[in-house]
């Protein structure tokens, strides 16, 4: 619990708009800085196996991860907490092209507070935070956010 408190602590410290670099492990094991995305429109999507509206994003966010290679990149952070080879297989089932990066405490307050998912940051290529949205994604709230 005192864990939680101190990540508030620092999230309610923060510049609006400030992401700062932070480490993360992917679903194939391989960690990665977030810093390595710098330069790119970053796509955070944070979601569960068991939600509707994340799921229903997932055609959308395939698209985007698709359409802008190159210019954008999509890490879809799982906060349901599924075990691992679960979500291999949830993942595989759903045909999701994008990165997925397990439950893990570094990446779950690392943009902001999360009050429920489906939740989407959309960050430009200098590392700011330019907008948050809660609820399915669709193109319309991507639409002129990434150019």
């Amino acid at each position: 619990m005192r864990e939680i408190a101190n990540e508030y602590k620092k999230i309610k410290q923060k510049t609006p708009g400030e992401v700062d670099d932070f480490s993360f492990v992917d679903i194939d094991g391989d960690t990665h800085q977030f810093s390595e995305y710098l330069g790119k429109w970053v796509i955070v999507n944070y979601w569960a196996t068991y939600c509707e509206p994340c799921i229903a994003s997932f055609p959308i966010l395939n698209k985007v991860a698709s359409h802008f290679k190159g210019n954008a990149v999509v890490l879809a952070v799982e906060a349901g907490e599924t075990p691992h080879h679960d979500l291999k297989k949830f993942v595989r089932d759903m045909k999701i092209n994008y990165s997925v990066i397990p439950t893990q405490d570094s990446v779950m307050f690392a943009l902001g507070f999360i009050y429920g998912v489906p939740t989407t940051f959309i960050v430009d290529p200098h590392g700011e935070i330019v907008t948050t949205h809660m609820g399915e994604i669709t193109i319309n709230d991507l639409d002129g956010s990434i150019k």
